[in-house]
């Protein structure tokens, strides 16, 4: 969920490490463990050689199978999307064999900590970069948004476009400790959806303790009914991080519909 307070996310360089961590018996990873069996693996279950992965195709009916699978796809994807490595498929197919098989390593470890200090610089450079031209094209679309008719501006930044008011003379609002239900659509300024509970087809239930910023400062002005569009300078969302598929410094706009306060004493016990 995008909404929540930021979250620091691992970069390529971290996320080879947690392969390489999740490969060795004992070690746990963050921020999700991964369960490897120790037990010695079979010719069935592990190929001797990369070609055999290759041309087999893999079935993908038990949950290990899923989750193999789901492990596999997440890794490749996020190493595609991400862009910060020139990936050797071979190597890459070898080096989870080896660990799978628990082999010695064919890289030495400071060989392989020095590439993955490598990476970790090449993933710093263009969050940089990328950071910066966000920052400049949020502040671009935020000026040009607030001059729309109809958009307000409060003193922190936020902008404020009223879709609905509330036709309850007496509509409650929110205080801070107050978990609320709400109905929300999230965008970047290009449109690209990053979430969104409408499109789920469920609101959800949420402290206003826990939401980012430009949020927490929307909900305590809005009463129950109110449907709202709100546009976040990057302050006022997740800042310079990235935050799953939300580059850094992006500026957000949301559509939220207050539903319900349900009060500081409906916060599930897993947020309290």
């Amino acid at each position: 969920m995008h909404i929540l307070k930021r979250t620091q996310w691992a970069s390529i360089a971290g996320l080879l490490c947690l392969i390489t961590a999740c490969s060795r018996p004992g070690t746990e990873a963050t921020p999700q463990s991964v369960e490897v069996s120790t037990a010695a693996p079979t010719a069935e279950a592990v190929p001797a050689q990369p070609e055999d992965v290759a041309e087999a195709k893999p079935v993908l009916q038990t949950v290990d199978q899923r989750a193999s699978y789901g492990v596999g796809y997440g890794t490749g994807s996020t190493i595609a999307r991400d862009r910060v490595i020139e990936v050797d498929r071979r190597a890459l197919l070898e080096g989870l064999l080896d660990g799978l098989n628990l082999a010695d390593s064919q890289v030495e470890e400071a060989t392989l900590k020095s590439a993955f200090a490598e990476l970790d610089r090449r993933v710093q450079a263009k969050t940089q970069s990328m950071s910066a031209a966000n920052l400049a094209a949020a502040q671009a679309f935020l000026e040009q948004n607030s001059r729309r008719k109809g958009v307000k501006v409060t003193g922190s930044g936020l902008q404020i476009e009223v879709l609905s008011a509330s036709i309850e003379a007496e509509a409650r609002q929110p205080a801070a400790a107050d978990t609320v239900s709400v109905h929300y659509h999230g965008t970047l300024v290009d449109g690209t959806i990053f979430d969104s509970s409408i499109r789920r087809g469920e609101p959800i239930q949420i402290p206003l303790a826990g939401v980012i910023p430009g949020w927490r400062e929307a909900l305590r002005m809005m009463t129950v009914g109110d449907r709202w569009k709100i546009y976040l300078p990057p302050r006022l969302g997740y800042g310079a991080s990235w935050t799953g598929s939300i580059p850094p410094n992006s500026a957000l706009i949301f559509e939220i519909q207050l539903l319900t306060v349900v009060g500081a004493d409906a916060l599930p016990a897993a947020l309290e």
